[in-house]
């Protein structure tokens, strides 16, 4: 979890992107937080190109910008950011952030090195820190707990239940973002097996499904914050790529809406 480390594991991203098209996969999106953000807006540009070149014309994301999407989805532009970093790549996920515009209002990292210690990060630690950074700063809209590898899913019902503001995860925005791009993927005209109809395929528009939250009771529901809250905002190094990996370089750079989405939660 260091940037060597990084450049070392992006160094394989065109096989691993192969291998996956290959096997048949439909979109493609690189789950990794840091990894995406680490070298700042521009190198997130670069990196969302190389995707794109390796995947063809299939829509493709990083974690990176699926946590600035799911932000954006439920209206925050004020953030507390407690993340499992060092403080230089901390400070890197700030600069990321800003260049989004989103304002970090404040943030605390566990300044975690070895991905495996990782797995030793508790709920009950996660839920005090978050708590004392949203208890410190009122104003924060939302908190990310940014690092796909932290187990997040009971500490995100604690945070929102206690503080009754959104609780954003890496790994919950990874998968959500993920889901998104399947909206823009052929799907069969008819059901797998039957000779019925056309054997072309066709564009179905595919309702995202709401981010689930646990009740206090332990029941699943979806809670709904408000949809006027603008989505669209997306900078030049948060283009997200469905069916524009054909267009130039100096394109891409442009600010671009996003394709209409469900709110994170």
């Amino acid at each position: 979890m260091a940037p060597d480390d990084y450049a070392r594991a992006l160094g394989g991203l065109e096989d691993a992107v192969g291998r996956l098209v290959d096997a048949g996969a439909d979109a493609v999106s690189l789950m990794g937080t840091s990894l995406s953000f680490y070298l700042g807006s521009e190198a997130h540009g670069a990196l969302l190109d190389r995707l794109c070149g390796a995947a063809g014309e299939r829509p493709v994301s990083t974690m990176a910008l699926a946590v600035v999407r799911a932000l954006r989805s439920v209206g925050a532009e004020r953030v507390c950011v407690l993340s499992a970093y060092t403080g230089t790549v901390a400070g890197a996920l700030t600069s990321f952030l800003d260049g989004a515009g989103i304002d970090v209002v404040s943030a605390a990292q566990l300044d975690i090195t070895a991905i495996d210690r990782l797995t030793e990060v508790r709920t009950d630690t996660l839920v005090e820190l978050g708590s004392r950074l949203l208890d410190e700063f009122p104003a924060a809209e939302a908190l990310l707990l940014s690092c796909g590898g932290l187990d997040t899913l009971d500490a995100i019902l604690a945070l929102e239940q206690r503080w009754q503001r959104p609780v954003v995860s890496s790994s919950q925005a990874g998968l959500w973002d993920a889901v998104r791009l399947m909206a823009d993927v052929p799907v069969p005209s008819t059901p797998a097996g039957s000779s019925a109809g056309s054997a072309e395929g066709h564009r179905t528009p595919v309702s995202e499904p709401s981010a689930p939250s646990a009740s206090a009771d332990g029941a699943s529901s979806a809670t709904t914050p408000d949809r006027n809250a603008d989505t669209s905002r997306t900078p030049s190094n948060c283009i997200v790529r469905t069916n524009s990996c054909r267009r130039s370089a100096s394109e891409r750079r442009t600010p671009a809406s996003p394709p209409a989405m469900r709110p994170y939660r």
